[in-house]
């Protein structure tokens, strides 16, 4: 009886280890779909702010072009001004893009951490609780086979 309700006890624990498992994997997966989410919201914001800096772009060439044609003729100092101007607005963006590259690729890297740390976790409860099974089956087993 001794060693039956030992096995009880440890196959609790190993219970209530599942369960925390389960808790934690379901956690997880919450918290991946979240970060999938903000990743997808990142890749977004990229996108929006490549096509604007492309027009940017696109603005500073028709600027210099039609600066260009003028050529030497009035009317310079307000070409300047906006070419300065959207230079600026450019460099700003190729530092916000540059930025959101970084902190995705730091998130990406923090999210594969954290999987390889949970599934390591999730491997190790699951091993004790094969374990668990197998000394709970082989006590099983002796206690029919001894004579009643």
């Amino acid at each position: 009886e001794g060693a039956s309700s030992r096995l009880l006890r440890r196959l609790a624990v190993a219970e209530q280890g599942r369960i925390s498992g389960r808790l934690r994997q379901h956690v997880a997966v919450k918290r991946k779909e979240t970060l999938l989410a903000c990743w997808r919201l990142c890749l977004r914001l990229q996108a929006k702010a490549r096509k604007r800096l492309q027009e940017l772009e696109e603005r500073l060439r028709e600027a210099q072009a039609l600066e260009d044609e003028e050529g030497g003729r009035g009317g310079d100092g307000a070409w300047r001004e906006e070419e300065l101007d959207l230079r600026s607005q450019l460099s700003s963006l190729q530092a916000e893009v540059a930025e959101e590259r970084k902190q995705r690729e730091k998130d990406g890297k923090a999210h594969q951490a954290w999987q390889k740390e949970m599934r390591a976790t999730q491997e190790e409860a699951e091993q004790a609780i094969r374990d668990l099974m197998e000394e709970l089956e082989e006590s099983f087993h002796r206690r029919r086979q001894q004579p009643q």
